[in-house]
Order: C-alpha cells, then structure tokens, then sequence
C-alpha cells in the first residue's frame, strides 16, 4: 500500500517513472497519470477489484501483462504500449476502451474480452490475437490499423457504423468507392483458421468481410475492393480468384463474378469488384469454381502500364477480346480514388492515361475494368 501512494504521488507531477517489480493497484487505491507522464514496468500492471487507474499518459509494459479486475480508464492522449519479448497478455474483467495502443512484440499481444481502440491501433511487430467471441472493435473516429505479414490482427475485427453518406471508404481491407448515398456503414472482419470458408468443392482464402450499410438500395452501385495479406491465401491459387457473398444465416455462396481474376502482382492482394448492386453480405474469395456454375468463361485480357516507374504520362497497352470501353480508376494506398475516367478499346489499343502529371509522387494501383474482366495493377510516380 505504502508503494502505491508513492506511484500515485510521484505520477501527478509527470515525467519518468519506472518499476522493475509487479505494481499492484490494491482495492480502494486510485492512480492518476497526467498527460506527458510515462510509467515504464518491467513485469506485470494489476489492478485489482476495487483499484482504479485513470490514464492520460503514457503505460509502457516492457514484459508482463496487464490484468484488470477492477477500473482502468485511458483517455484521448493515453498510450497502452506492450514491447516485451514474451507472449503479453491484457486481461479484462470487463470490455475495455483504450485510446492508444502499441504493438511491438514478435510474440504477440493476447486480449481476453473485447477491446475498443477509440484513436490508433500501431502494429509494429507481433500478432493481435483477437478471439472471434471478443473482438477488437474501432470508434467511428479511429484510424485504419496498418497490417503486414509479420505484424496484423488475427481473428476478428469490428469497424463500428460510420456515416459515409457518399464519400469512400477503406478501412480493414475493404475498400468502398464514392457514389449514391448508403447512409452509415459498419464492416467486421474476420481473419485466419476460423475465417476459410466452404465454397463449392474447396475453401476460400482465411478472410472474409461481412459489410453492412444503413441505406442498402438495391441499385447502389458502389466499385468494391478487397485486399488481403499474403499470408492469408490459404494456399488458394491467387492467379484465378472469384469474389463469393452469403446473405444470413451465410451459410451458400453466390458467385459475384463470372471471371477469374489475377491478383498475385501485389501483396497484399486486391481484388477489385465495379458495381457491387447490394452490401448486405458476407464476402469471401477463392480460386473454386462450384459445380453448379458451368458457364464461367475467363476472358483473354492483357493490361501492361508502361512506363513503370513513370514521371508525368502513364501509357496502357491493352488486348482483350471484346470491343467494349474500358473504365480506369486510380487509387492511392489509403483507398481514395484519385482518377476516373472512361476510354473506348477495342480489341488491342495503347491508352494514355490523363491526369497522372497532377498526382504526388508515390506508390499507387490501377483498376482496369468493364463487364467483362477487371484487372489491377501496381503503378508508382516519381517526381
């Protein structure tokens, strides 16, 4: 007890604090962190039943866990940082909010209830382990967790409903282009083992989205594009992908493409969808054509950006068998359309791309499509 009222003391007047012992928030003991105050813990943060820990600063568990049993609260500027070299754990005995929280453990961060992330999740290393049954949820006004192969959410993830109204949308690999108005939109999805799904004679990738909107007009047509990690194909061939939707109890897949697509240029995958006509569905992908689909027809198409890297003018050679235009679209990494345009090709043309002198230097994709295929390629300008 004597340890804790000195913590509570030092902690008011902020700055440094560290601890290589287990610090113990004993029932009936408050500790307070102001904003700028770090407290640095080399073993385990307990807060026992009756304990309260109000936090604006900065908890850095270098090793152990964090276990809450009684009431931690961590406000706008509060940062939640686990950077040990084991498994960590953040144990709740209730559904926990955290403002900031910061992942840079290779071994990975294990929740056991249901945490909300109201600003940033930062992975920098490590798993986010998040049980399909307590999901990791984010506020309508946090930010879009950046993933790579070593460092993602595995399990499931909640977007909590977002008015978008008819702006865009990306966010946890689902990306929603701007068009007519589809009120407020909530995506949840879920990764690894338990997100493969049965699809006709095989399996789809371990990822699937379930994405709901508040306005779901039958004729929104709204461009859809999922993008997935690498190490979430599920050793599905990502040369010829199909995109499935399963409307509740989501247990048949209707096939939404009548085209193999070849997402294998880019990781993460993106699969790039025109004219989704309703989103009250459950989306997965997969290589499996089923048995009850014999008129798939897989369209001969070449698509070639050139010059790539490119500094002012982008050029598309382009062979398909139609005569059909072609629509492309620009996108930049965080999902935004940058360029739209039209083009008439027919069989064989070489397009010039306007408008790619106007865009900041950097790395883009370019969806080529019309009912008949969709391609995506990866294009980066310089300056």
């Amino acid at each position: 007890m004597n340890y804790i009222k000195l913590l509570f003391l030092t902690v008011l007047i902020g700055g440094l604090h560290s601890a290589d012992a287990q610090v113990t928030i004993s029932p009936g003991s408050a500790v307070s962190l102001m904003t700028g105050t770090v407290v640095n813990l080399s073993q385990d943060l307990a807060i026992q039943p009756g304990g309260t820990l109000n936090s604006d600063g900065i908890v850095l568990l270098q090793g152990g866990s964090l276990y809450d049993s009684g009431s931690a609260v961590f406000t706008s500027n509060a940062q939640l940082i686990f950077t040990g070299t084991d498994t960590q754990n953040l144990y709740s005995a209730a559904p926990l909010t955290v403002a900031n929280l910061t992942l840079n453990n290779a071994k990975g961060l294990r929740p056991n209830n249901s945490i909300t992330v109201a600003n940033t999740l930062v992975l920098n290393d490590g798993d986010f382990y998040a049980d399909t049954a307590h999901p990791v949820f984010f506020t309508d006004t946090a930010t879009n967790p950046a993933e790579t192969n070593t460092t993602r959410i595995i399990g499931r993830a909640v977007m909590n409903p977002r008015s978008i109204g008819t702006s865009a949308l990306s966010y946890l690999g689902c990306n929603i282009s701007f068009g007519v108005d589809i009120g407020a939109v909530s995506i949840a999805r879920t990764t690894g083992a338990t997100a493969s799904r049965n699809i006709g004679p095989g399996y789809s990738i371990a990822a699937n989205w379930l994405v709901h909107s508040t306005n779901d007009q039958q004729t929104p047509n709204r461009n859809l594009s999922f993008s997935w990690l690498s190490a979430l194909d599920n050793g599905r061939d990502v040369t010829a992908m199909y995109l499935y939707g399963a409307q509740a109890p989501f247990t048949t897949f209707d096939l939404l493409n009548d085209t193999a697509t070849n997402v294998s240029a880019t990781d993460p995958r993106v699969y790039f969808r025109p004219n989704i006509s309703q989103f009250g569905r459950l989306y997965t992908l997969s290589d499996n054509k089923p048995l009850a689909v014999n008129n798939v027809i897989v369209p001969v198409v070449k698509v070639v950006g050139f010059p790539n890297p490119f500094s002012n003018v982008l050029n598309l050679s382009i062979t398909k068998n139609d005569n059909a235009p072609v629509q492309v679209q620009v996108m930049d990494i965080a999902g935004h359309i940058v360029l739209s345009n039209t083009y008439s090709a027919g069989n064989s043309a070489v397009i010039a791309i306007n408008g790619m002198s106007a865009l900041a230097a950097g790395s883009y994709l370019l969806h080529v499509y019309n009912d008949n295929f969709a391609n995506t390629l990866k294009i980066v300008k310089t300056n």
